[in-house]
């Protein structure tokens, strides 16, 4: 009988496996590559990539089909609330959990040998087993975690958060109204047209004289304070209000108002109530691509709910229902990433303030893996969607317009790069050929430690290289290092600039894996090397740029990319990077009226 071996690590594996010398083939999830190299040195164990389990399959074609389907059977404000319904993959872990699953499930049906597999995934851990107790197929557990789906232990983590969610939103609204409440009744006309400019604020989007700069709206503010167009900044908080209320209340050029101003405090108790007396129900067997994915999904939901990503959602419904009865909203214009919160908002502006436009903008670049982006042709006509789009150049534009599926439904038009317009007017640097090598992280952990270990690993020893790594400003990626314990070799240091800037100015090379600072290396003249681990979803911000950028996927070819940057002759390198310039000038466009003025609606 085929056997399944389940373990959250290495450790004491290889004992266990010793004891009958049987030839297995061996999968881990996100393990240490030197714990996998000393595993691997024994000699009945034949190491399989996961994706081998996907036998030709376009697994991310399929995902966002399944998810259409979903979309499609549930359509309702409290199905759009989550997480899923909008397929991302930073709050969701459903995509990577059916991903992992289907591809084990083809490998334990297809192959004849018993299967190891090293995995601290205790959902998917917990699935395997059920389906190994299905099928009659032996499965060892040996130090893994499993989790189940326990309902008693779900209520009272949704309870409980629940409750820290209408504190804290009390707490929130309690100190706008104390800190800014007089203010805000002073500067904005009640029943007044405004232009509503939704975006988001922390330290960052302050000066060290206090003066206001849109983390994402660049000088859109600006531009309309200068064409005397009556106009709103209505905020969320990336990292808490405490720490720049006082900058909001000292601003006088702009009127920016924390969104929770509008909501009342009862609001918050309506949304946990009801939260917690309707909700989406799955009900029958949900199956993709003929592997049942029930369980997989209820514990993706069930976690939403306990950690407050519906209850947070549905808030977002009151913030618009309170902002249409204070003023009339002429034009809401807000970063559009397709999410939940956003389709929540449609539905409330919708009903409330139906005369409102509602423009989207696409701040950045567009990626294959950021999947919200890309609809199912099916469900265009059920999800909640701006009346216009607008994207940072012609290339975004074109994207979307051809893959995403968003039809007659939703206008789509090239704008300006309102973000980068800094960025877009740094010429040139000179070419540095023995320069550091920099390496960006970005905001999600996983991916951050996940290359972390990669370099960690590749330019060991007397590699001859120095590589600087700059975290993300939201993912410490020190703290993750003491927390995993691993041991940086000396090749290895961390940047202490604030500015990317300074830290480029140094730089022969650049390496990332999904950062958009590629962008302004590229921009410089900095060749940039593609970390790509043959994943599922293509993280590359731009890829379909070739210029300039190589993409490697193991230790050997980023080394020989690295060597072959150096030694490129000037000819060559000039021409790489007048190609690269041409793409970037095609993605994102300068920043000027005319462009400015498509985001206005009288």
């Amino acid at each position: 009988m085929k056997n399944i071996i389940i373990s959250s690590s290495h450790k004491g594996l290889r004992g266990f496996l010793d004891k009958d010398k049987k030839r297995r083939i061996y999968v881990s999830l996100d393990c240490d590559p030197a714990e996998e190299a000393d595993f691997l040195n024994g000699d009945n164990c034949e190491k399989i990539e996961l994706a081998e389990g996907l036998g030709g399959l376009d697994i991310r074609r399929e995902y966002i089909d399944f998810i259409g389907r979903l979309n499609r059977e549930r359509n309702s404000a409290r199905w759009w609330a989550n997480s899923i319904s909008y397929k991302g993959t930073f709050v969701s872990d459903l995509f990577q959990e059916t991903y992992r699953y289907y591809c084990l499930i083809s490998l334990i049906d297809k192959r004849e040998e018993d299967l190891v597999l090293v995995s601290g995934d205790a959902v998917l851990n917990g699935c395997l087993l059920r389906y190994c107790a299905l099928r009659g197929i032996g499965c060892r557990v040996v130090n893994a975690a499993i989790e189940g789906r326990n309902r008693a232990l779900h209520v009272k983590r949704y309870v409980l958060n629940g409750i820290r969610f209408m504190l804290n939103g009390w707490r929130i609204k309690i100190l706008v109204s104390f800190h800014l409440g007089g203010k805000i009744r002073r500067t904005f006309k009640k029943r007044a047209s405004y232009q509503v400019i939704k975006s988001w604020i922390d330290d960052r989007a302050f000066d060290r004289d206090g003066s206001y700069s849109d983390i994402y709206f660049g000088g859109l503010p600006g531009y309309l304070k200068r064409m005397k167009r009556d106009f709103i900044i209505l905020t969320g908080s990336l990292t808490g209000y405490k720490g720049v209320m006082r900058k909001i209340k000292a601003e006088r050029d702009f009127i920016i108002i924390p969104q929770e101003y509008f909501s009342g405090y009862l609001d918050y108790l309506k949304v946990f109530l009801s939260s917690f007396a309707v909700r989406p129900r799955i009900r029958g067997r949900v199956m993709f691509c003929g592997i049942e994915l029930t369980d997989l999904v209820k514990v993706c939901l069930d976690r939403d709910y306990e950690e407050n990503e519906i209850n947070n959602n549905l808030s977002y419904y009151y913030h618009m229902k309170g902002l249409s009865r204070k003023v009339i909203v002429r034009n809401f214009i807000y970063v559009f990433e397709n999410r939940a919160w956003e389709r929540i908002s449609i539905l409330s502006l919708r009903r409330h303030s139906p005369l409102t436009m509602l423009t989207g903008y696409v701040h950045s670049s567009i990626r294959q893996s950021y999947l919200p982006y890309f609809q199912a042709e099916g469900e265009k006509d059920v999800v909640p969607s701006p009346d216009r789009v607008l994207t940072t150049g012609d290339e975004p534009a074109f994207i979307l317009s051809s893959a995403g599926n968003y039809g007659d439904k939703v206008s789509m038009s090239a704008a300006c790069a309102l973000r980068y317009e800094r960025l877009l007017n740094n010429g040139k640097s000179a070419r540095n050929k023995n320069g550091n090598i920099l390496a960006a992280f970005s905001i999600d952990r996983g991916c951050s430690l996940r290359l972390l270990k990669f370099l960690n690993s590749a330019f060991s020893g007397d590699s001859g290289r120095r590589v600087v790594l700059r975290p993300h400003p939201y993912t410490p990626l020190e703290d993750m290092i003491k927390r995993c314990g691993l041991k940086v070799n000396s090749n290895l240091g961390f940047s202490r600039n604030l500015s990317l800037s300074e830290d480029l100015k140094d730089a022969g090379a650049f390496i990332y894996m999904d950062s958009t600072a590629s962008m302004e290396a590229l921009m410089r003249g900095i060749p940039a090397i593609h970390i790509d681990f043959k994943d599922a979803l293509d993280r590359d911000p731009f890829f379909s740029l070739n210029s300039l950028k190589w993409r490697v996927s193991d230790k050997a070819e980023l080394l020989k990319a690295v060597d072959y940057i150096y030694s490129m002759e000037d000819e060559e390198y000039s021409r790489r990077h007048e190609e690269a310039v041409s793409y970037l000038n095609r993605y994102f466009r300068p920043v000027e009226d005319k462009y400015l003025e498509m985001f206005v609606y009288d």
